[in-house]
């Protein structure tokens, strides 16, 4: 769901959906998930090049978007990583596709938030630069952070001590931070995020910056409760299916699997149709070693 208007004015909703009409996964489902494949495959220790074998073996093009398409098209082309997220090479350098994509490397490294940045931060240059790598590092650390705290602003400043003081994505999580203790509303502390990181209605509204602020918002303002939680992020509109994922995976990982209700997860296909070139089970994933979602999540 792509949307650059203002946030939605209908309030918070408790009605859960009891199927989906679109019988494919998002990329916000498979792009982390082969990224997990790839962990499982070649470990820890895994090169840029294997990350995008990886994409290349199982990633088809047109279902995939922004820098993740970029820089696989330009690997696919000849051009080698870091090259294929540098802003010479790829014109979405910036925008929120490492930061959808490190999911795994969080969970991979629970509590270790300096080993999950590190992580983070090699992963994303493979398809961006800048405040689109910073993105990375920031949701790889608080991922692996997220196991053992509930409180959203300690958790927010934990991952911020992984970015440089002058980091600009950093300044942003500072300011999503300010606003959560000066504006009760999540909507006017989403306008004026907007007014200072938006450029309107194009594709600069899907960078790091505006995508990682509503990511944010969503965890302070959602207060613990994981519908609220990636309702807000859903209805601050921008990349929204994109901002809830990011949510979701973070309070899944707060909350622990077993206490997610399970009206979010049964709804879920068991397969993930948009990997290549075979068919790869999302459940039969989510229970391997290398995807720690019921080994590693509290139960």
């Amino acid at each position: 769901m792509l949307c650059a208007g203002p946030p939605s004015r209908s309030e918070y909703f408790a009605q859960i959906p009891d199927h989906f009409s679109d019988l494919v996964s998002g990329d916000d489902v498979y792009v982390p998930l082969v990224g997990q494949l790839a962990l499982k495959e070649y470990g820890i220790h895994l090169t840029q090049e294997q990350y995008l074998e990886k994409w290349d073996k199982r990633l088809f093009s047109g279902r995939i978007w922004g820098s993740v398409d970029l820089a696989l098209d330009s690997y696919r082309a000849g051009i080698k990583p870091p090259l294929t997220g540098s802003p010479g090479y790829n014109k979405g350098w910036n925008d929120m596709g490492a930061q959808m994509s490190t999911d795994h490397i969080g969970w991979s490294a629970p509590g270790l938030i300096n080993v999950a940045a590190a992580m983070g931060d090699d992963m994303a240059h493979i398809l961006s630069w800048g405040v689109g790598a910073d993105g990375a590092v920031f949701v790889a650390a608080l991922d692996s952070e997220a196991f053992f705290t509930s409180d959203m602003e300690h958790l927010l400043r934990r991952a911020r001590s992984v970015l440089p003081a002058n980091s600009r994505y950093g300044e942003m999580v500072d300011e999503v931070l300010r606003l959560h203790k000066e504006q009760p509303d999540w909507r006017m502390a989403r306008q004026w995020l907007a007014k200072k990181n938006s450029t309107g209605v194009n594709f600069n509204d899907f960078t790091g910056l505006t995508q990682g602020a509503v990511v944010f918002l969503a965890l302070l303002y959602g207060e613990g409760d994981i519908a609220k939680s990636m309702l807000i992020a859903e209805k601050c509109t921008w990349d929204s299916d994109t901002n809830a994922s990011t949510v979701g995976g973070v309070m899944g990982t707060v909350l622990g699997f077993s206490h997610i209700d399970p009206r979010w997860s049964m709804v879920l296909h068991s397969e993930s149709v948009a990997t290549a070139p075979n068919r790869y089970a999302v459940d039969q994933q989510s229970r391997g070693r290398s995807a720690p979602l019921q080994e590693l999540l509290p139960i």
